[in-house]
């Protein structure tokens, strides 16, 4: 199907490139009827360049011409000539009709084995990015594989790391406060069992001061009694040796002061 458009639009270049080659040639036609019929000559043509827009008028012009008139003639020209160049035109549209003809016939082929490389060589690429891609995502999945084992080893790392700061914080705060509680337990322990032992102890030597501040007492009363009766004694005495100092006809001693007797007394109560 491509192909037959392909030769379809060769074939219609080839016909309006023989058009073309027509045109050309009755163009042509009609200068050398124009130049047979006396037409005066351009200005500036003697070196054959001449000027462009002239020359673009007359061509212009010739093809008005032939549009008016393009079955007829012209003028001093042999119908046999004209044959000819149709029949040569004919002919050469022909051969190059052929010739386009193997042109895209050989280019179809070679289209045709190119197309054929290009999809091998598109199957070849195909399956080579393909083996790259398998690749590339293994490769990813390995890198992905062991930067999350990097990751979770550098995680755990840093999470032994600051629980053991953390736990040797705490380790070193527990036991300063383990310490000061035990000291604390302790001293109050100590203290309530101190407090517990010199309790009764404080409260016999308590009972046993007392009792001896009541014996102490007891005794005072005593060496007083004792004093009362002695001074009695030696008053007794000392009255008793007035009376017989007065019978013997012998003038009685003073009496002896409260002092002097009390000293007596003391002499007297003084261990040997």
């Amino acid at each position: 199907m491509q192909s037959s458009s392909d030769s379809s639009i060769w074939r219609s270049l080839a016909v309006a490139f023989g058009d073309g080659l027509a045109f050309g040639v009755g163009v042509k036609l009609s200068q050398n009827a124009v130049r047979q019929k006396g037409a005066p000559p351009r200005s500036g043509s003697g070196s054959g360049s001449g000027d462009l827009p002239e020359r673009l008028a007359n061509v212009e012009q010739a093809i008005k011409r032939i549009e008016r008139a393009p079955a007829a003639a012209p003028a001093g020209m042999d119908q046999k000539v004209l044959e000819a160049i149709v029949n040569a035109l004919e002919a050469r549209l022909k051969e190059h009709a052929g010739q386009v003809e193997r042109r895209l016939a050989d280019l179809e082929a070679k289209m045709a084995i190119e197309l054929k490389a290009l999809d091998q060589q598109d199957h070849a690429v195909a399956q080579k990015v393909t083996a790259d891609l398998n690749a590339i995502e293994g490769q990813m999945i390995s890198l992905n594989r062991e930067f999350g084992e990097a990751v979770a080893r550098i995680v755990a790392e840093q999470v032994t790391s600051q629980v053991e700061a953390r736990a040797a914080a705490m380790e070193s705060s527990l036991e300063g406060r383990i310490a000061a509680a035990v000291d604390r337990a302790v001293e109050q322990r100590v203290a309530e069992m101190v407090n517990a032992r010199l309790e009764p102890v404080e409260r016999q030597l308590r009972e046993e001061a007392g009792e001896k501040d009541r014996e102490i007492a007891e005794l005072r009363q005593q060496l007083s009694d004792a004093d009362a009766n002695m001074l009695d004694l030696v008053s007794g005495i000392g009255q008793i040796c007035r009376q017989a100092a007065e019978r013997m006809g012998h003038p009685a001693p003073p009496a002896a002061s409260g002092g002097s007797e009390t000293g007596v007394t003391r002499m007297m109560l003084r261990p040997a």
